[in-house]
């Protein structure tokens, strides 16, 4: 009597291990996902993060920080520290760098790996011994209550969102364009044109909703949080 092999022919075989990727293709896709959501609401605490502690530093000093330099490696000297390159009027000399994070005690990464960078209006960094002013060893900030910031932000195809902030923090997001590493690399910069203003050294920045072109997220701190603050705290008249 002739014996009956048994088993899975290779067409059979086949259609097991395409069932088996799709299903295995239906679980992972959901866990991308939550992952993604999961990093992006981690960058965004540690932006809300950077936001007080620059408005605590700023309560205890009397002034924000300088930036950081971006291309020192975290194992450095001086890396995540406040630059100390101040022009003759007291003003820090670098404007936009890294967020300072020994100096304010954040951590030093968002949520995908890549430092945070931070921009800031030099007036509200100045610090003065001969005014007494600008530094915890004195009463009062240098700047006052007319004061204002030079940053200005921008929306959706270039709309107004914002004007005259002192400081904003960035993290470019999950595609890492442009940004500064632990070792001080930098990743290459974007083609997109908003995400390219978030990082071109000047005064303007972009700020809205994500699409698959742009993932910046933008925090700032409003002149008028400060003002209130400085006032309350009997810092400003």
């Amino acid at each position: 009597m002739k014996e009956v092999q048994r088993g899975f022919s290779l067409v059979e075989l086949s259609v097991v291990l395409l069932i088996i990727g799709l299903l295995l293709g239906a679980m992972l896709a959901p866990l991308s996902a939550q992952l993604d959501s999961r990093r992006l609401a981690e960058t965004r605490s540690g932006l809300a993060q950077a936001q007080e502690a620059l408005l605590g530093y700023l309560l205890i000093n009397n002034r924000l920080p300088c930036p950081s330099v971006a291309t020192l490696a975290e194992t450095a000297a001086g890396a995540g520290v406040e630059d100390s390159s101040r022009d003759a009027s007291g003003q820090c000399a670098l404007k936009e760098g890294g967020l300072p994070w020994v100096t304010l005690g954040v951590p030093q990464l968002d949520a995908w790996g890549r430092r945070l960078n931070y921009r800031v209006t030099a007036a509200f960094t100045k610090r003065d011994t001969g005014a007494q002013c600008g530094d915890k060893a004195y009463s009062k900030p240098c700047f006052t209550l007319p004061t204002a910031g030079d940053i200005d932000l921008k929306g959706l195809s270039g709309a107004a969102l914002v004007s005259n902030v002192p400081a904003v923090v960035i993290s470019v997001g999950a595609n890492g364009l442009g940004a500064y590493l632990p070792d001080g690399s930098r990743y290459s910069s974007t083609s997109n044109a908003d995400e390219q203003e978030n990082g071109d050294g000047d005064t303007v920045f972009v700020s809205r909703n994500a699409d698959e072109n742009f993932d910046d997220q933008v925090v700032w701190l409003p002149t008028t949080t400060i003002m209130s603050k400085l006032v309350t705290t009997g810092k400003l008249p």
